[in-house]
């Protein structure tokens, strides 16, 4: 049974044996070495955690409408507005530091890549943030890209306080991993090792 602030809700999964919680760590970065060697001797199943959802949905009623937009749709659209102001700013040589012309040309191509910018270096939209419809896998028909969303209202949406970075942090990076059926499947394997030292 769950309280909630306007009423109560129960929750009934049944018997059920492979639905499980983590109420406490949920992930292994790859990086938490003697933790991963723990799980190799101890033989303990991982499988790959998903750490980043590009087709979340995130919601602001004051913003697009107040229509929903996917993750990817942010991240892509905000990553080309980025993208295009930094090559105005480098293309009038309004930053600080002086580029070469060699380094000033490297960096316009690495952000015409990165931003997803046309040929003339402006955002236009592109197909990293999905295409209109439902119907995402491929056809007979070329489909046709959702529109980028108004810079000024995604700027303003603060979408960014969802954590659109949060994959970024060390402790988050891919590859990340989880024990098959939970984080409890490491305790038992620890208990099998030393479960006659454990005082409970």
């Amino acid at each position: 049974m769950i309280e909630e602030i306007d009423g109560r809700q129960s929750v009934k999964f049944g018997h059920r044996t492979d639905l499980y919680a983590n109420l406490g760590p949920v992930r292994i970065p790859y990086h938490h070495r003697t933790l991963l060697n723990y799980c190799k001797q101890f033989e303990v199943d991982l499988e790959v955690f998903i750490n980043d959802n590009r087709a979340a949905l995130f919601h602001n009623q004051n913003k697009f409408g107040g229509r929903t937009v996917t993750s990817r749709r942010v991240t892509t659209d905000f990553r080309g507005y980025i993208s295009e102001l930094l090559v105005k700013a480098v293309d009038q040589n309004a930053l600080d530091s002086e580029l070469s012309s060699e380094d000033k040309e490297k960096i316009m191509s690495k952000l015409k890549e990165y931003g997803g910018l046309s040929e003339d270096y402006l955002y236009k939209g592109a197909d990293r943030g999905g295409y209109l419809g439902k119907q995402l896998n491929a056809g007979l028909k070329a489909g046709q890209l959702e529109p980028k969303l108004d810079f000024s209202e995604l700027l303003s949406s603060e979408f960014w306080h969802y954590k659109l970075h949060f994959s970024e942090f060390l402790d988050q990076n891919p590859t990340l991993f989880q024990p098959v059926g939970g984080m409890d499947a490491i305790v038992k394997a620890f208990e099998k090792q030393v479960g006659s030292q454990i005082k409970y």
